[in-house]
């Protein structure tokens, strides 16, 4: 089992530009493997966190910018979510047809072996 997981999260409705949508909705074209990103610092002094992480998709299911609203509250943590966040490609989203700027949140725990 691996020591670091990525997670779709339920996100309210929000209005304005981007889209909020759920990323269950999303084809993920490339979905980096969240463990290899497990700072090896933070594993060997114990840090092990969950850490939400909101992405902006431009029209072409390229993450734009990477935010976290939701911190693991360890620096190295919420720079490897960042990090994995910034790494996903999507299909564009379209909305009648047409590609769409869309904003979704991921879930990633990093947690410790036992």
């Amino acid at each position: 089992m691996p020591n670091a997981a990525v997670a779709p999260t339920t996100t309210g409705g929000a209005s304005g530009t981007p889209i909020q949508t759920d990323i269950g909705k999303l084809i993920v074209v490339c979905q980096p493997d969240a463990d290899a990103y497990y700072p090896s610092f933070s594993k060997r002094s114990g840090e092990q966190g969950t850490i939400v992480v909101r992405l902006i998709i431009a029209e072409n299911g390229d993450v734009e910018d990477v935010a976290i609203p939701q911190s693991s509250s360890f620096p190295r943590l919420d720079r490897a979510a960042t990090d994995i966040g910034r790494r996903y490609r999507f299909k564009p989203f379209l909305v009648n047809g047409s590609p769409q700027r869309i904003s979704t949140n991921l879930l990633i725990k990093f947690n410790l072996k036992n």
